[in-house]
């Protein structure tokens, strides 16, 4: 059928057609071919714009349909493919390639599909070419929120091309001016305001939070000097500093002897506290190396200094925290008091681990003694235990419980994978998306997924419970 009206389906044997809107996929199709094939030029830029003038929307009254979907999606995607090769076509001069002309064709791409990169940045150069800066921020920051919307980032090209095409239409600075030249007729062009990147929101993350120290005795500074103190010290937090951070670790701040950093945001992993454990060791034995040097040098002062480090994982809110110019990123909870506390527990040249952390990591490491650590007068002792090393090989890198908890809160996912399930099972292909923050429970839904298929095409049907 090429013609498809608008209908309803009472019945599963008949099909009602009402003679109200027509919509001709078949003959829009060939319309948006035959313009494609045409070489660039006036011809063709009539042929497109023709074909695209009827924008009707395809088969209103079957949103939810499959087949109707399909119908959908090809149509749309043959009008985009168009929309594109038009506004191409007058980018380079062919057809009508006066300015609104080329304006209107990329508009046209981007309302019907916002996430497009390709024009939103033929639309950003155009408009600060035209002096309209402020346009050209618009479509700079819908871009990112239609591609935020999908879960991407925006591309660093589409930011570099607005950061260089504001940066060649702000006012160059100019000179005194010559008190005989005449006053200019025109006040210059208004600057393009710059690119502002979007100041982080507050949210609820699981964390892994590192404190490490360099433990110095009263006096040393009188024994070495100040400047190698100094150095010392510094060299320490800088190899702490490159450690956590070659392992996606985020320090927040760095006071006097001492530094704290984050695992799990902004960025997370699923296995933040085991890089956290690693950072810790890594850093531990790279700066007793560098004191073992330099004891050598300084008739053994500097072998008296000593790097802790206290790690903890667990609950925390995460976002900015300042005023006026002093803004910075930070985690709020009981797990940085406590990370806090291990630190200053740790002997100096040891890492101090806390329960949750030593939880999902002890199929990792090697541990040594344990130590209770007192929080607060009339608390109960945390107990925490000493990292000794990592092991050479995991038998498994998941924690001994991961998978086999009890699902909880997710009925209405495990109804829309058993849904999907079934529709494979019976010949209809579907793609299911999971997504969310690492350590959410994305696994045991997922990893059901085939052994249902399994069961549902060897023995019928099974209930939704199989598959959590």
């Amino acid at each position: 059928m090429s013609r498809v009206r608008r209908y309803s389906v009472p019945t599963s044997r008949h099909l009602w057609l009402s003679p109200g809107i027509l919509v001709d996929a078949d003959a829009q199709a060939d319309a948006l071919r035959a313009g494609l094939a045409m070489p660039p030029g006036q011809g063709r830029d009539d042929a497109l714009a023709a074909a695209l003038a009827a924008d009707g929307e395809l088969l209103p009254d079957e949103p939810y349909a499959d087949w109707a979907d399909r119908a959908r999606d090809q149509l749309n995607s043959s009008r985009q493919e168009a929309r594109l090769a038009l506004a191409r076509d007058r980018a380079k001069g062919a057809g009508r390639s006066g300015p609104q002309d080329v304006t209107a064709a990329w508009l046209a791409c981007l309302d019907h599909d916002p996430a497009c990169e390709e024009a939103a940045g033929a639309l950003i150069r155009g408009y600060l070419g035209q002096g309209r800066p402020e346009q050209a921020a618009r479509v700079f920051e819908r871009c990112r929120a239609a591609l935020e919307e999908l879960g991407l980032r925006i591309s660093p090209s589409l930011e570099r091309i607005y950061a260089s095409a504001a940066a060649a239409r702000a006012p160059v600075p100019q000179g005194p001016p010559d008190p005989s030249s005449p006053a200019p007729l025109a006040s210059p062009a208004p600057a393009v305001p710059p690119v502002l990147a979007r100041p982080p929101r507050e949210e609820r993350r699981p964390l892994t939070v590192l404190f490490a120290e360099v433990a110095a005795p009263t006096g040393l500074a009188g024994t070495l000097g100040l400047e190698a103190l100094r150095d010392l010290v510094g060299g320490s937090l800088a190899t702490v500093i490159a450690e956590v951070e070659a392992l996606g670790g985020t320090v927040t701040s760095v006071s006097g002897r001492g530094l704290q950093a984050m695992f799990g945001a902004p960025e997370a992993h699923e296995d933040d506290p085991e890089r956290a454990v690693r950072a810790a060791y890594r850093a531990m034995s790279a700066t007793a190396a560098a004191a073992t040097a330099a004891a050598a040098t300084a008739a053994g002062a500097a072998d008296t200094l000593g790097l802790r480090i206290g790690v903890e994982s667990g609950p925390a809110v995460v976002g900015p925290i300042g005023g006026g110019a002093k803004v910075e990123y930070a985690a709020f909870g009981d797990v940085v008091s406590i990370a806090a506390a291990l630190q200053s527990a740790a002997r100096p040249g040891s890492v101090l681990v806390g329960p949750a952390t030593r939880a999902a990591t002890a199929h990792l490491f090697s541990w040594a003694t344990a130590e209770e650590v007192t929080l607060a007068a009339g608390a109960t002792p945390l107990a925490a235990v000493y990292l000794d090393a990592p092991l050479a090989t995991a038998a498994d890198r998941r924690p001994r419980l991961g998978g086999r908890a009890p699902l909880v809160g997710r009925q209405a996912e495990l109804r829309t994978l058993d849904i999907a399930v079934r529709e494979a099972v019976a010949g209809r292909g579907q793609v299911i998306a999971l997504t969310g923050e690492p350590g959410i429970g994305k696994n045991p839904p997922g990893t059901g997924v085939p052994q249902a298929v399994h069961r549902l095409g060897r023995r019928g049907q099974r209930p939704a419970s199989a598959l959590a």
